[in-house]
């Protein structure tokens, strides 16, 4: 049985095969910035699951995407809550380094702190 995608069911399900896309070919693109605040969301969530070498990985692509997309809120958050868990895994020396990232992060962010 096919089932119809309608309305938000059919955004939503093309949003999904874009992120897939951008999982699987580990492509940055630039374009919708719904994607790439979700593909950034889904980065983040894996670096709390995920052991250090690869949440370093993780950690260096949101920062990449961050970095392209400085002038967005939702992207920046999720560099940073990318960072805090890194550093959650990190020994003393590399988390100072991490910490420091966060408040050189913080201090060139021009968002709320809400």
């Amino acid at each position: 049985m096919k089932q119809i995608l309608l309305g938000e069911q059919l955004y939503m399900y093309e949003r999904y095969k874009d992120i897939t896309k951008l999982m699987l070919f580990d492509a940055v693109p630039y374009g919708d910035i719904c994607v790439m605040e979700n593909y950034s969301n889904l980065l983040w969530g894996m670096t709390g699951i995920s052991d250090l070498k690869q949440a370093l990985v993780l950690v260096g692509k949101l920062e990449k995407i961050c970095c392209d997309y400085s002038f967005d809120e939702i992207i920046a958050s999720s560099y940073a809550k990318g960072l805090l868990n890194l550093s959650i895994k990190q020994e003393l020396p590399e988390q100072k380094e991490t910490v420091e990232e966060l408040v050189r992060m913080a201090k060139k962010q021009p968002f709320s702190r809400a």
